[in-house]
């Protein structure tokens, strides 16, 4: 829970630790974002300290979280997701290319919702290959 707080209280800290997750180096932040090598020096030191990442020589990083790790229940980042992303999701119009909106209702029996859960599940794990996939490209 603290590791969340420090994140959601410095927009920056958790630009840095979701693109880390990702994958992507110092070297590849710096080229891209707006941020100079000292702070992203003092946010990785930040990182470390939060045991979010292992700071090596050269700024390089080793991960301590998996990417697709899962935040806790009623915590800092799920209230965050809930204010930011979902208000700025669902104000979309879902009419771009590659954008899908859709609602379902009824009532499923336990065994239904296990199976679909199952399904879930299986399409979380197939978009984290993908995205995987995406970065080595």
């Amino acid at each position: 829970m603290e590791q969340e707080q420090a994140l959601v209280e410095d927009v920056r800290l958790l630009l840095v630790g979701y693109l880390l997750l990702q994958r992507r180096s110092a070297d590849q932040i710096l080229a891209r974002y707006d941020v100079g090598e000292h702070e992203l020096t003092r946010l990785l030191a930040r990182l470390d300290r939060l045991r979010i990442i292992e700071l090596q020589p050269g700024n390089r990083v080793r991960t301590l979280v998996a990417p697709n790790f899962r935040w806790c229940d009623d915590g800092p980042l799920e209230h965050l997701f809930e204010t930011l992303v979902r208000d700025t999701f669902f104000a979309s119009e879902f009419s771009a290319p590659g954008e899908i909106e859709q609602f379902l209702y009824g009532m499923l029996s336990d065994e239904a919702i296990e199976h679909i859960n199952t399904k879930i599940r299986q399409l979380a794990e197939d978009y984290v290959s993908a995205s995987q996939r995406d970065r080595m490209v």
